[in-house]
């Protein structure tokens, strides 16, 4: 089974399309698969189908994404904290 970026080379990583239609499907699918295999031969399939780099850490799926998900969710609340202070500090002025 060929990883995400050679069967759908056209979607690019974190695009929508991944979370939806054939392209999820495939995605389902090509975690099914590699997951059933052994550690050396998850090993073996990575040195065959090295990650581009658009696509690096995609084999550590549950490390680095998650990590990356939660830095963003952290940043977002930052802003919004920020600009609720800002809006709190602004209608006081007034």
């Amino acid at each position: 089974m060929k990883p995400p970026w050679e069967e759908y080379p056209e979607i690019p990583r974190g695009s929508i399309g991944w979370r939806m239609g054939d392209a999820e499907d495939y995605l389902d699918s090509f975690w099914c698969y590699y997951d059933s295999l052994s550690a050396e031969q998850q090993d073996e399939y990575r040195k065959i189908h090295r990650a581009l780099m658009a696509w690096r850490g995609f084999y550590q799926r549950g490390t680095t994404q998650r990590l990356s998900v939660d830095i963003r969710m952290r940043l977002i609340l930052f802003i919004v904290l920020i600009l609720a202070v800002l809006s709190f500090c602004l209608v006081g002025m007034l």
